[in-house]
Protein backbone atom coordinates (compact mmCIF):
# COMPACT_ATOMS: atom_id res chain seq x y z
CA UNK A 1 0.00 0.00 0.00
CA UNK A 2 3.05 2.10 0.59
CA UNK A 3 4.20 1.46 -2.40
CA UNK A 4 1.46 2.34 -4.36
CA UNK A 5 0.73 5.47 -2.76
CA UNK A 6 4.51 6.93 -3.51
CA UNK A 7 4.09 5.44 -7.13
CA UNK A 8 0.62 7.03 -7.28
CA UNK A 9 2.79 10.44 -5.89
CA UNK A 10 5.73 9.90 -8.69
CA UNK A 11 4.01 9.46 -11.28
CA UNK A 12 1.87 12.77 -10.17
CA UNK A 13 5.38 14.34 -10.92
CA UNK A 14 5.62 15.12 -6.96
CA UNK A 15 8.92 12.61 -6.69
CA UNK A 16 9.82 14.17 -3.60
CA UNK A 17 6.88 13.81 -1.88
CA UNK A 18 6.80 10.14 -2.75
CA UNK A 19 10.56 9.67 -1.15
CA UNK A 20 8.40 8.92 2.51
CA UNK A 21 5.98 6.65 1.04
CA UNK A 22 8.84 4.38 0.01
CA UNK A 23 10.67 4.80 3.14
CA UNK A 24 7.60 3.57 5.26
CA UNK A 25 7.07 0.73 2.52
CA UNK A 26 10.89 -0.63 2.94
CA UNK A 27 11.14 -0.20 6.47
CA UNK A 28 8.41 -2.53 6.76
CA UNK A 29 9.25 -4.70 3.62
CA UNK A 30 13.06 -4.13 3.01
CA UNK A 31 13.76 -6.96 0.84
CA UNK A 32 10.76 -5.80 -1.87
CA UNK A 33 12.87 -4.85 -4.92
CA UNK A 34 10.02 -2.92 -6.47
CA UNK A 35 10.01 -0.47 -4.10
CA UNK A 36 13.57 -0.48 -4.37
CA UNK A 37 13.34 0.40 -8.30
CA UNK A 38 10.39 3.05 -7.27
CA UNK A 39 12.70 4.46 -5.20
CA UNK A 40 15.49 4.89 -7.58
CA UNK A 41 13.40 6.27 -10.25
CA UNK A 42 11.76 9.11 -8.03
CA UNK A 43 15.67 9.96 -7.24
CA UNK A 44 16.19 10.26 -10.71
CA UNK A 45 13.54 12.50 -11.34
CA UNK A 46 14.48 14.54 -8.90
CA UNK A 47 18.60 14.45 -10.93
CA UNK A 48 19.96 11.89 -7.96
CA UNK A 49 21.36 9.90 -10.29
CA UNK A 50 24.01 8.65 -7.96
CA UNK A 51 21.64 7.35 -5.44
CA UNK A 52 19.27 6.21 -8.35
CA UNK A 53 21.97 3.70 -9.56
CA UNK A 54 22.64 2.59 -6.05
CA UNK A 55 18.84 1.55 -5.83
CA UNK A 56 18.54 0.12 -8.90
CA UNK A 57 21.69 -2.09 -8.32
CA UNK A 58 20.22 -3.09 -4.50
CA UNK A 59 16.78 -3.90 -6.21
CA UNK A 60 18.71 -5.97 -8.98
CA UNK A 61 20.86 -7.76 -5.87
CA UNK A 62 17.05 -8.39 -4.40
CA UNK A 63 15.77 -9.76 -7.99
CA UNK A 64 18.53 -10.85 -10.20
CA UNK A 65 16.15 -11.58 -12.92
CA UNK A 66 14.61 -8.41 -12.93
CA UNK A 67 16.83 -7.63 -15.99
CA UNK A 68 14.66 -4.69 -17.19
CA UNK A 69 16.25 -2.40 -14.31
CA UNK A 70 19.82 -2.46 -16.53
CA UNK A 71 17.79 0.49 -18.78
CA UNK A 72 17.28 2.52 -15.81
CA UNK A 73 20.84 2.44 -14.99
CA UNK A 74 21.63 2.96 -18.65
CA UNK A 75 19.62 6.31 -18.33
CA UNK A 76 21.28 7.21 -15.15
CA UNK A 77 24.65 6.57 -16.47
CA UNK A 78 23.94 8.95 -19.55
CA UNK A 79 22.52 11.36 -17.23
CA UNK A 80 25.49 11.56 -15.57
CA UNK A 81 27.85 11.50 -18.27
CA UNK A 82 29.17 8.64 -17.37
CA UNK A 83 29.92 6.81 -19.94
CA UNK A 84 32.57 5.30 -19.10
CA UNK A 85 30.36 2.87 -16.76
CA UNK A 86 27.23 2.08 -19.85
CA UNK A 87 29.68 -0.58 -20.91
CA UNK A 88 29.18 -2.01 -17.77
CA UNK A 89 25.48 -1.69 -18.23
CA UNK A 90 25.25 -3.47 -21.28
CA UNK A 91 26.97 -6.20 -19.74
CA UNK A 92 25.01 -5.97 -16.61
CA UNK A 93 28.23 -6.46 -14.99
CA UNK A 94 27.26 -5.16 -11.21
CA UNK A 95 30.68 -5.71 -9.17
CA UNK A 96 32.70 -2.88 -11.99
CA UNK A 97 29.54 -0.54 -11.08
CA UNK A 98 30.01 -1.38 -7.43
CA UNK A 99 33.53 0.41 -7.29
CA UNK A 100 31.22 3.84 -7.68
CA UNK A 101 28.18 3.00 -6.40
CA UNK A 102 28.44 1.17 -3.30
CA UNK A 103 25.67 -1.05 -1.85
CA UNK A 104 22.96 -0.18 0.14
CA UNK A 105 23.43 -1.80 3.86
CA UNK A 106 20.06 -1.09 4.79
CA UNK A 107 17.37 1.04 4.97
CA UNK A 108 18.51 2.71 7.74
CA UNK A 109 21.51 4.08 5.71
CA UNK A 110 21.41 8.51 5.46
CA UNK A 111 20.74 9.96 2.86
CA UNK A 112 18.83 6.94 0.78
CA UNK A 113 15.43 8.80 1.52
CA UNK A 114 16.36 12.46 1.97
CA UNK A 115 16.04 14.94 -1.41
CA UNK A 116 19.48 16.36 -1.46
CA UNK A 117 20.83 14.29 1.51
CA UNK A 118 24.27 13.12 1.58
CA UNK A 119 25.44 14.49 -1.80
CA UNK A 120 22.61 12.53 -3.43
CA UNK A 121 21.87 15.12 -5.66
CA UNK A 122 24.83 16.62 -6.93
CA UNK A 123 24.97 20.41 -5.74
CA UNK A 124 21.63 20.70 -4.43
CA UNK A 125 19.58 20.03 -7.93
CA UNK A 126 16.53 19.71 -6.13
CA UNK A 127 17.07 23.16 -4.15
CA UNK A 128 16.74 21.81 -0.55
CA UNK A 129 19.80 21.79 1.92
CA UNK A 130 21.24 18.82 2.48
CA UNK A 131 19.79 16.23 4.66
CA UNK A 132 16.19 18.54 4.66
CA UNK A 133 13.29 18.06 2.70
CA UNK A 134 11.64 20.52 0.61
CA UNK A 135 8.52 22.35 2.18
CA UNK A 136 5.28 20.22 1.31
CA UNK A 137 6.57 17.12 2.14
CA UNK A 138 3.96 14.92 3.89
CA UNK A 139 5.84 13.28 7.44
CA UNK A 140 4.71 9.58 8.00
CA UNK A 141 2.35 10.76 11.00
CA UNK A 142 0.16 12.93 8.22
CA UNK A 143 0.20 9.77 5.55
CA UNK A 144 -0.34 7.22 7.85
CA UNK A 145 -3.44 9.46 9.00
CA UNK A 146 -4.42 9.43 5.62
CA UNK A 147 -4.08 5.98 5.12
CA UNK A 148 -7.22 3.68 5.41
CA UNK A 149 -5.28 0.41 6.49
Amino acid sequence: LWNKLGATMANSQRSNEALPAYQHALELKPRYARGWLNLGISHANLMGNTVAVRCYLHALELNPSATHIWNYIRMALSAMERYDLVKFAATMDVEALQADFPPIESVEEQGIFEVGGSGAHGGGASGAEPGTRPAGIFEKETLEDNIVH
